[in-house]
């Protein structure tokens, strides 16, 4: 898939914000544009591109990691938001536009020069490892993997729960009694 990435300008420097918006849709033209595609750092914080976009007849889709209580009033702009979990969409509010959950993949070829800790854990080769990695955040789907602790009742079976508790906290974090 050909793409361009769109050089970020902070501020609007020739005829402020028409003038930003008619950079866009030349740059739109000049690249023969057919899906502007937005993760959740420009969520409706690109007026401009997002109206050229719109003026050229081009759909705009938004990618959105985290719950968003109120969006930007351009993202009604917007033909698509995507989201990484169902946690998030069913959260969010972007208005009249559609929504649906595309699920964040993994490189798992980045994992592969690791070390076999299960000794350490004690767990034996026979054991099946059932593993959450990821912050302690409830759109990470830490709730779905609670629920299979349940559902799944094989004695090979272990489950482990390895959860990040940096950064900082906001209503989609568990505290540490609640995890």
């Amino acid at each position: 898939i050909d793409y361009r990435i769109w050089k970020h300008e902070p501020r609007y420097r020739v005829h402020g914000h028409l003038g930003q918006v008619w950079r866009a849709m030349s740059f739109y033209r000049r690249h023969r544009v057919d899906i502007v595609a937005m993760s959740y750092d420009c969520l409706g914080w690109r007026p401009a591109e997002i109206l050229a976009a719109r003026l050229a007849g081009i759909p705009v889709i938004q990618h959105c990691q985290q719950v968003t209580e109120e969006a930007s009033p351009y993202t009604r702009y917007s033909t698509l938001i995507l989201t990484c979990s169902e946690f998030v969409r069913s959260r969010s509010s972007f208005g009249a536009v559609p929504t649906e959950c595309l699920y964040d993949i993994v490189a798992i070829d980045r994992f592969g020069h690791g070390q076999d800790i299960r000794r350490d854990l004690g767990l034996s080769p026979s054991h099946l490892s059932i593993t959450f990695l990821g912050r302690k955040r409830r759109s990470k789907g830490l709730d779905v993997f609670v629920s299979l602790t349940g559902a799944i009742r094989d004695p090979q079976v272990r489950f482990l729960l390895a959860v990040q508790r940096t950064g900082r906290p906001n209503v989609d974090t568990y505290d540490d009694s609640e995890l």
